[in-house]
């Protein structure tokens, strides 16, 4: 799967374009959607563990099990982004295709992976990502709605679409 974002100003719109081997998608992301997707997105990826490794001999050997460290979603989004964070490129043709506009998302988060579901008049999108991929996506729309300008009343974390 091969995903592009771009902000087109005279729309005040994200331009999503989805290509798979099978298909390709565009889409239109609004200010309020994209905002809410990505303040979403962040509390349930908070909210969900990640799976729990499996026993191993030096865990059994400890005396005491170890105390769990608090959850930090910055380091799990920057171990993420490690060897696959988004890369530039130039906005590229729509190819005669206009997007839609989405008029409603829907996420699902479990410890290993992301079901974003994208809905318009007539279209339908299921993505599945792993949480990696997750990340990077987040990273990307956090990316966008910052050089948008697109944070007045909404805050992100300082970790988060910075483009390190």
């Amino acid at each position: 799967m091969d995903i592009d974002l771009n902000y087109v100003q005279a729309e005040d719109r994200l331009h999503l374009t989805v290509r798979t081997p099978q298909q390709r998608a565009d889409w239109w992301l609004t200010r309020s959607l994209t905002l809410r997707l990505v303040e979403g997105w962040l509390a349930k990826l908070d909210q969900v563990p990640l799976p729990q490794l499996p026993q191993s001999p030096w865990r059994t050997a400890l005396a005491t099990p170890p105390v769990p460290a608090p959850r930090d979603l910055s380091q799990e989004h920057g171990l993420s982004l490690e060897f696959d964070a988004p890369r530039r490129s130039p906005a590229g043709p729509t190819a005669g295709q206009l997007p839609v506009l989405v008029a409603q998302l829907t996420l699902a988060v479990t410890s290993t992976d992301c079901k974003l579901t994208l809905v318009a008049l007539g279209a339908k999108m299921v993505l599945m990502l792993t949480r990696r991929e997750a990340h990077t996506v987040l990273e990307m729309l956090a990316t966008k709605v910052r050089e948008a300008g697109w944070l007045g009343t909404a805050s992100l974390p300082p970790w988060l679409g910075e483009g390190r």
